[in-house]
């Protein structure tokens, strides 16, 4: 079963998102308790548009293992995508916390908080291009 949670890696770093929701899915069958393969799943239904089952996954997974710094940013994005903007800032900043050099972090951060300015009082949902989410 082990296998089917690297095969999702690589489907992950192929950008083949179906593939690797689908492999990794394999997985928790087995371990259903796994951080990490929630992790994978959640950042994989993010990366295919299903930001409420993305959502679900990643909140799980951080039940688990809160340290997950790349959980809260996907987490923020989520929230982000859903033009909820006080929870994406603050999963942004607990990832900013939990790994600190990270630029890429900052960044959202930054866009989250500007955005939330900017959109105040306007009924215009803003969503990230999708070249603008780097695959991790």
């Amino acid at each position: 079963m082990e296998a089917y949670y690297q095969l999702a890696w690589v489907y992950v770093a192929k950008g083949q998102w179906k593939k690797a929701e689908d492999s990794v899915s394999r997985f928790l069958i087995v371990r259903p308790g796994s951080a990490d393969g929630l992790y994978v799943r959640g950042y994989a239904l993010f990366r295919l548009g299903k930001y409420d089952g993305a959502i679900a996954l990643l909140q799980k997974s951080l039940g688990i293992k809160s340290d997950n710094a790349d959980a809260h940013k996907i987490l923020g994005l989520c929230f982000f995508q859903k033009n909820e903007n006080d929870l994406a800032e603050r999963e942004l900043t607990i990832a900013i916390k939990l790994n600190p050099g990270s630029a890429e972090t900052q960044y959202f951060s930054d866009v989250t908080t500007i955005l939330s300015i900017d959109l105040t009082g306007h009924n215009r949902p803003f969503r990230l291009p999708s070249s603008w989410i780097p695959n991790i």
